[in-house]
């Protein structure tokens, strides 16, 4: 096997920057598939998807939960931005929902 081809092996081996960057992690994926909304039909809006990106490869990025696995399949020709979201806990949740309560609704 000459160099060229040891090294050829070797990227194809290796994980992608992608791969090593964002598995694993919660994520919001922006996407160039677009969609009406109900409220302004006539403005198209993008795909927007949320959760933990459980595999990646070079046709899709698979989707899920750690506790469900792999749910839903993002086609990388698609994908126009990822970027890692803070997973807030449900403490942080609770306290957030709280404070949407409008001050009328409380008395």
């Amino acid at each position: 096997m000459s160099g060229a081809d040891n090294m050829t092996t070797k990227r194809k081996t290796e994980p992608s920057a992608f791969f090593l960057s964002f598995v694993g992690e919660y994520v919001q994926v922006i996407t160039a598939l677009q969609m009406l909304t109900e409220e302004n039909p006539e403005k198209a809006l993008p795909l927007i998807v949320e959760g933990v990106i459980m595999d990646a490869d070079e046709s899709y990025i698979y989707m899920g939960s750690e506790a469900a696995g792999i749910k839903q399949a993002i086609k990388t020709d698609h994908v126009v931005f990822v970027q890692v979201l803070e997973k807030a806990d449900e403490v942080e949740e609770i306290f957030s929902s709280i404070n949407k309560v409008k001050k009328r609704d409380m008395n």
